[in-house]
């Protein structure tokens, strides 16, 4: 009970911290994964992973047999809607590797920096997806050329473009390019699409760049709302909104247990930011399609 009454008052990430000590099992592997991981491959869920030491994501992985189960739900619902899936900021495949277990369907991860992706492409290897997973290193924005990452020792999923104003964190310049770009280097990735991304604020970037294939395809986008990195990268709640609309983009909050509730306005997104604190972040669901033709119709509920 009165675990109850504090969980609204501890942050989010605290709680995704805390979470396995409530499981024995899941407490072992935390310390096993802590003080005695070392690299090499392990096996969670029925998939092989090669992981990161010391990292946030790899953790998660490690404890938990996956890093994003409400996420892997949602796409799992909505693929036969679908013809491609595309996993921007696809780390080293959490999500990439299930999903392309479970779906026949083409599919495109793409990740910019090197040791993500090095442990992405074996991955996809020991789990024989390699065939059927493109793979590209770069990063996705609003125009081609080059980009500078920041790069986080603690947590590989952490590494940014544009959004660091510290001088604390090693750097490596990838290749920028468009969505729409990067999806004309791959044959077999066609609309409509369901993409999956996570990009530590950069998010209004990619969908900038992206607009004219938003708009004239077919598509549904998970996406973290991390309203400190947007606003990091000149979006501010309204702004992104705005953004939306301009787009032809419907959003959802993505709420626990699984539900999506629409945000029907600019103040709604607003008052949803104002709930999440620094680092703290949720996911939202953007479509062009009404929920029903997505596969997530039973996922609705009324806006409150």
């Amino acid at each position: 009970m009165v675990i109850r009454l504090l969980k609204p008052f501890v942050p989010t990430g605290l709680r995704q911290r805390l979470n396995p000590w409530r499981n024995p099992a899941r407490q072992l592997r935390l310390m096993r994964y802590n003080w005695l991981y070392r690299g090499g491959v392990v096996r969670r869920e029925g998939f092989s992973f090669h992981l990161h030491q010391r990292d946030e994501v790899s953790r998660q992985v490690f404890v938990n047999g996956h890093f994003a189960s409400d996420e892997l739900t949602m796409l799992k619902l909505a693929a036969p809607k679908f013809r491609s899936l595309i996993d921007i900021g696809a780390n080293i495949g959490a999500v990439s590797v299930p999903w392309a277990s479970q779906s026949a369907l083409p599919a495109l991860a793409i990740e910019p920096v090197r040791d993500n992706w090095n442990l992405l492409c074996e991955n996809l290897r020991l789990n024989g997806l390699e065939k059927r997973v493109a793979v590209q290193r770069v990063a996705l924005g609003e125009k081609s050329g080059q980009v500078e990452m920041f790069l986080s020792e603690e947590n590989r999923g952490d590494h940014r473009a544009g959004s660091y104003t510290g001088d604390d964190r090693k750097r490596e310049v990838v290749e920028l390019c468009t969505l729409g770009e990067s999806i004309s280097r791959v044959p077999g990735i066609e609309p409509p699409f369901l993409i999956k991304m996570d990009v530590q604020g950069f998010e209004g970037f990619v969908l900038k760049g992206a607009a004219e294939l938003l708009r004239s395809n077919q598509c549904l986008i998970l996406m973290e709302f991390w309203p400190e990195g947007l606003a990091a990268n000149g979006f501010l709640p309204r702004d992104f909104f705005g953004l939306l609309q301009q787009l032809g983009l419907a959003a959802y909050e993505v709420q626990r247990p699984l539900r999506l509730k629409p945000i029907r306005d600019a103040e709604a997104i607003a008052e949803l930011a104002m709930q999440l604190s620094g680092e703290e972040n949720c996911n939202l669901v953007v479509t062009n399609l009404p929920l029903e033709r997505t596969g997530l119709g039973s996922l609705d509920t009324p806006a409150g």
